[in-house]
């Protein structure tokens, strides 16, 4: 855990922090960063299931990190309407607040490497 700790920091760090939201970043910069945190592997703190943490991300995500505080996309600016790990679920993360982005769909579907028809 303390390895994808301090994967979110440095994340975090070269966006400016958090709070900051990566303000003032190029987008191009943004989906690169979030192209490479997605690939990234840990193992699972608690031997919970792929979908025990969906699940449990479902439950909880009205505490975390919602769409109506976060309403814009991290990458290009626009309306959001996606919640995204950085550091996937099935790669170890956890649904920690520090672990979320907003994004629109189109920005999503580009991270997760889907094509847009």
């Amino acid at each position: 855990m303390k390895q994808m700790s301090e994967a979110l920091a440095e994340f975090w760090n070269s966006f400016g922090g958090r709070k900051n939201n990566g303000i003032g970043v190029e987008p191009d910069l943004k989906m690169a960063a979030l192209k490479r945190y997605v690939q990234m592997k840990f193992g699972f703190k608690k031997r919970m299931s792929v979908a025990e943490r969906r699940t449990k991300f479902e439950r909880v995500k009205k505490r975390r990190h919602n769409l109506k505080s976060h309403a814009i996309c991290f990458v290009c600016g626009r309306n959001a309407n996606v919640r995204h790990h950085i550091i996937q679920i099935a790669g170890g993360a956890t649904n920690a607040k520090r672990n979320l982005v907003s994004l629109c769909t189109p920005c999503h579907d580009e991270v997760e490497g889907r094509s847009r028809t």
